[in-house]
């Protein structure tokens, strides 16, 4: 999988920020003064969505360590050896290709954070859907559980792209990451936060 033009070749429906998770970015701003986000895992694009919730001056920080370039809307790229506290941490698909240790990290690294992740895994067969990306080119999705990962393909007429991920249940992400709160939206979708 190439993460650095993953956009080019996901399903469109993963690349925006969903509304409840822009809303929960929003308000936690809101409230609070955000002088430092470190988005984790977003991709070289993800704080574009940042951009229009948070106010300009704020720093980001990119925490992925599979973006070889450096974006020009970060302040700093950073890996997980970082000791620096964050008033905000943002994990906008990402949280599942994380090490539990990692996951551990992030209460510690950041004040307050808003990540968002499937609610219940696909069943141990394949799932197929047709989807559209961005620049309109078609393929077909197919989804399934096999074991403690979820296996995912993206089928064009040229090429197959296949990665996987964890698949972790909403209860030991929610001990992992302190005891968070959880609110779901859309059909299977749950963010977890801390305000």
């Amino acid at each position: 999988m190439d993460w650095n033009n993953y956009q080019r070749n996901f399903p469109a429906k993963y690349i925006p920020m969903s509304r409840a998770m822009g809303d929960k970015i929003y308000s936690i701003c809101k409230a609070n003064t955000i002088n430092t986000v470190v988005d984790i895992g977003g991709g070289k694009n993800s704080a574009t969505f940042m951009h229009i919730i948070i106010n300009a001056n704020t720093k980001i920080y990119l925490l992925d360590p599979y973006i070889i370039d450096n974006p020009s809307w970060i302040s700093e790229k950073v890996g997980w050896d970082i000791h620096n506290v964050y008033d905000l941490g943002v994990c906008k698909g990402a949280i599942n290709y994380l090490s539990i240790d990692q996951i551990r990290m992030i209460p510690t690294m950041c004040k307050r954070f808003v990540i968002n992740t499937y609610n219940k895994a696909p069943s141990t067969t394949w799932k197929s859907s047709e989807f559209t990306t961005l620049n309109d080119k078609e393929g077909t999705e197919r989804v399934r559980k096999n074991g403690p990962i979820i296996e995912h393909q993206l089928v064009f007429k040229d090429k197959m792209i296949t990665h996987t991920f964890w698949d972790y249940k909403i209860k030991d992400l929610k001990q992992w990451l302190g005891n968070c709160n959880t609110k779901r939206y859309n059909n299977n979708s749950i963010l977890l936060y801390k305000e």
